[in-house]
């Protein structure tokens, strides 16, 4: 008889390789949404243009974004991914997760969340994805002239009140706080 070969076995992965693997699937996920996603809006347009499809696979259900709720999704294979605003979509606690969406907030990005919507009403985050906007030459001297001239200045926007602030300020706006 000849004796019992050890079986081989793959080796295991090491905990860089398995967040490798996770981020090349979340990047696929993103991409899938996107893809899925109409050109409505800015942001979407912007994401499509920078993100290339990754994968074939199509969603069983698009959840196209609505102003209203602040977020876009789709179904796929029982899966439920969302695209929005964090403060609309994040209810977990993840201390450094708040921390990064906090800071880039002050620093005047628009940050969206990527991330699954789970069974029992929690959010697992897959993604942050940071946006800005460039400020057009000549911005500030137009503000400038305005305020000059007994103009004052709103901005209107959809975004995180602390985003729309930093990106004011930079940009030369009076009383941006």
């Amino acid at each position: 008889n000849e004796p019992e070969k050890e079986s081989e076995k793959a080796p295991e992965k090491t905990a860089k390789e398995k967040n490798t693997n996770e981020s090349e699937n979340s990047l696929e996920l993103l991409c899938a949404l996107v893809q899925a996603q109409e050109n409505d809006n800015e942001t979407i347009k912007a994401l499509k243009k920078q993100l290339k499809p990754k994968t074939k696979e199509k969603p069983e259900e698009v959840i196209h974004f609505s102003s209203k709720r602040k977020y876009s999704g789709m179904v796929l294979k029982d899966k439920t991914y969302l695209l929005g605003a964090p403060e609309r979509l994040m209810n977990e606690t993840v201390p450094i997760v708040t921390e990064q969406v906090k800071k880039a907030v002050e620093e005047g990005y628009r940050v969206l969340v990527f991330g699954e919507q789970e069974k029992k009403g929690g959010f697992q985050t897959l993604a942050l994805i940071l946006l800005s906007n460039p400020i057009r030459s000549g911005a500030e001297e137009i503000f400038a002239y305005f305020q000059d001239n007994g103009v004052e200045i709103k901005v209107l926007s959809g975004d995180h009140p602390l985003t729309v602030s930093a990106v004011a300020k930079k940009a030369g706006i009076a009383n941006a706080d």
